[in-house]
């Protein structure tokens, strides 16, 4: 904090200014690690005033304070920030000039802080240009013509054709189950027996086995004993 302050006087100034800033940080060990200022004084603290320790500023001259025929000096002066006072808008100021004296100020300008800069050297060598070779160029053939160069317009485009959309060269027939009987039977059963009594008799026995096996597979009904006293009338 004091490391381009060479005065001893100010070894107090640095101490009080350490114990203000902690207070204003978060503990450990209070509630929810609160600052110290918050659980004193019940608000949180302002961190706004708070500057580096020995900060070069300028603090104003009041007009009563001034000597007579100082109308065209100096305004203010060459001041070191040392401290805070109890009101956030009030600061500690040490004066080079009067090195036993230590203000109180609200009229304290603080420079821009310069950005610290490193500086370092950096050699670059730039490599040696290679020798220069001669190829010799061939001869060129009075017989053989020319090739034509590419005409490159810039920004254009071929568009390319557009591919015929793929249709798919499968088959498509109806199952063979219905198809096969669609196509011997063009007059079709009406009923049951009608079914069970012509010629194809076979086929639609057949067909109405693979019907009822698919209806076993997939669990359509529920077979449960006939009720008592009612008649289930079928017709056909």
């Amino acid at each position: 904090m004091m490391m381009d302050i060479d005065s001893k006087f100010l070894w107090a100034e640095a101490a009080a200014t350490a114990v203000y800033i902690r207070n204003r940080l978060p503990h450990s060990r209070l509630p929810d690690q609160t600052t110290p200022y918050e659980a004193l004084y019940g608000k949180k603290p302002s961190i706004k005033q708070l500057q580096p320790f020995g900060r070069h500023c300028f603090m104003h001259i009041p007009e009563e304070t001034r000597p007579p025929g100082s109308k065209l000096l100096a305004r203010s002066m060459e001041a070191r920030f040392v401290g805070y006072t109890k009101s956030d808008k009030t600061y500690r100021i040490w004066l080079p000039s009067r090195p036993t004296q230590i203000r109180k100020s609200r009229d304290v300008q603080f420079p821009p802080i310069p950005p610290k800069t490193v500086k370092f050297g950096l050699t670059i060598r730039e490599p040696a240009p290679e020798p220069e070779t001669h190829k010799p160029s061939p001869k060129s053939d009075p017989t053989t013509p020319p090739r034509p160069e590419s005409l490159v317009i810039p920004g254009s485009f071929v568009e390319p054709e557009p591919r015929p959309p793929h249709r798919s060269q499968r088959e498509r027939r109806a199952p063979d189950r219905y198809g096969y009987i669609s196509i011997l039977l063009p007059n079709k059963p009406k009923t049951y027996h009608q079914a069970i009594k012509g010629i194809d008799a076979d086929l639609w026995k057949m067909a109405m086995e693979e019907e009822m096996e698919s209806l076993r597979r997939n669990a359509t009904w529920e077979e449960v004993d006939q009720p008592a006293r009612r008649i289930v009338d079928i017709q056909g």
